[in-house]
């Protein structure tokens, strides 16, 4: 979506179709080739798509790990037999929010290490996207969790990823694995003490941001992004924890009290994050888009989706992020910053 009145750049590749009818191309014969049919169009145009199994919404993987193994196997040998270009742009997350099915360290770590195997053997450029588990005691919500300090582990008794990372360090996909936390303001992860500042920052070091600088896990770094945030903007709480977790990953710790030692959080700058959703109909956090999904334009209603600008604009200004339409405006052309939201109360989060 770009800025209104701004020409939108010619596609790179055209998804054909005539008289009006955008999907003309797209095959009929089953559900998997209209999916690589879009991932490839996606590519072609210079998007990365990454491929999320929803645990919460399909069991397959607990209920029955071999065919989820032969389901992803299915998937990227399509994917890989597109070619080096879309095995480099497709990426898989291949458990979202393992806590949604009680999932811990100790049961996700050979479902992470199968599937990883078969897929790497099948589409050998393609990033592992990994979500923690099993540190809810201490993590911030579902997804975040990768703490490896014996002492934070005792105390809060959650499960333990060393074994997990030692496996990673023996295989040939060790520098495609990408850690990536899911990190909510409290109107969503419902937590209402520690969400900002110092506490935060503590809390994202110790979970992942350790293991992007220094040694890493045993001289091996991992990269780190935000695999989902997002919120409604309406909580002077929810735009503070997400203004401090936007610090942390640019290692800007401006706002700490002077004199604070900010060496205590080593880590790379980490300009890397993914807002949930797009969509309007995102219950806890609604989307990038407004929540009716068309806008009445007099007698004729008119199919827009209105962009929700304060959010996209919080990604351009804090995360600094690059829209795909700033490759072709500039700065300026951007609406104007949304007014501080106010505090108007708790929302139930999931």
């Amino acid at each position: 979506m770009i800025p209104l009145a701004t020409k939108p750049p010619v596609q790179a590749h055209s998804l054909g179709g005539q008289n009006g009818i955008c999907n003309e191309l797209l095959p009929n014969d089953s559900v998997f080739t209209r999916l690589l049919y879009v991932i490839r169009a996606m590519v072609d145009n210079g998007f990365f798509v990454l491929l999320d199994n929803h645990l919460n919404m399909d069991s397959t993987a607990t209920d029955n790990p071999d065919l989820w193994r032969l389901m992803w196997k299915q998937l990227m040998t399509g994917v890989g037999g597109m070619g080096p270009k879309y095995q480099n742009s497709v990426m898989v997350d291949l458990l979202n929010e393992p806590d949604s099915r009680g999932l811990n360290w100790n049961t996700v770590t050979p479902l992470y290490l199968a599937a990883m195997d078969d897929i790497h053997a099948l589409s050998p450029l393609s990033l592992f996207w990994i979500e923690g588990c099993g540190q809810i005691p201490y993590a911030m919500n579902w997804g975040d969790g990768f703490v490896v300090d014996d002492r934070i582990i005792k105390e809060y008794g959650i499960t333990d990823p060393k074994p997990f990372f030692d496996a990673v360090l023996a295989k040939p996909y060790r520098d495609l694995v990408v850690l990536s936390p899911h990190y909510y303001p409290p109107s969503i992860s419902l937590q209402h003490n520690n969400f900002t500042g110092v506490e935060l920052f503590t809390k994202m070091q110790n979970s992942f941001g350790w293991a992007t600088a220094g040694h890493g896990y045993k001289n091996k770094t991992f990269p780190a992004a935000v695999g989902e945030t997002g919120s409604f903007l309406l909580t002077a709480a929810d735009v503070a924890m997400l203004t401090d977790m936007a610090r942390y990953l640019h290692n800007d710790y401006s706002s700490l009290p002077p004199g604070f030692d900010y060496q205590r959080f080593p880590h790379k700058t980490m300009p890397n994050l993914a807002w949930w959703a797009w969509n309007a109909n995102s219950g806890d956090t609604g989307g990038i888009v407004d929540n009716d999904w068309i806008t009445e334009a007099g007698p004729v209603i008119s199919r827009s989706l209105q962009v929700l600008w304060n959010k996209v604009n919080w990604m351009v200004g804090a995360v600094h992020l690059t829209p795909w339409y700033m490759t072709y405006v500039s700065p300026q052309a951007l609406p104007p910053t949304a007014k501080p939201p106010v505090e108007v109360g708790s929302q139930a989060g999931r």
